[in-house]
């Protein structure tokens, strides 16, 4: 009998080292992912600065062969995907040119959007 309780607790020890493990290993590739994202959103705003036209923006991605997505008030280069979650099929992370009513850029920012949500 004390053979088996043994056994039984071997078993949750390990199932709970494995979790830790695995919660150990997401965390590091998000913290990984983040550097990423920050790395790309610095190159940008070094190159793209508020106060460029839209047109100046648009034209630096098409010499760079940088594909974006254009929007009404925003254009975005995504910079990564996320896991994603229950109710979406998609998490995409995108360095995002908001513009104003005038197409002058404003700001450079990290975006993030889920996509084919229920």
């Amino acid at each position: 009998m004390k053979r088996w309780l043994l056994w039984i607790v071997l078993a949750i020890v390990a199932a709970a080292w494995a979790i830790a493990v695995r919660a150990a290993l997401k965390a590091s590739a998000q913290k990984e992912r983040e550097a990423r994202y920050q790395s790309a959103l610095q190159t940008y705003s070094r190159s793209l600065r508020p106060g460029l036209t839209r047109k100046a923006v648009e034209d630096y991605f098409r010499a760079n062969e940088v594909s974006f997505e254009q929007g009404t008030s925003a254009d975005l280069v995504r910079v990564g995907k996320e896991e994603t979650t229950r109710h979406c099929r998609d998490n995409y992370v995108y360095v995002a040119f908001e513009f104003n009513g005038t197409d002058v850029l404003k700001s450079v920012t990290i975006s993030r959007q889920l996509g084919g949500c229920l």
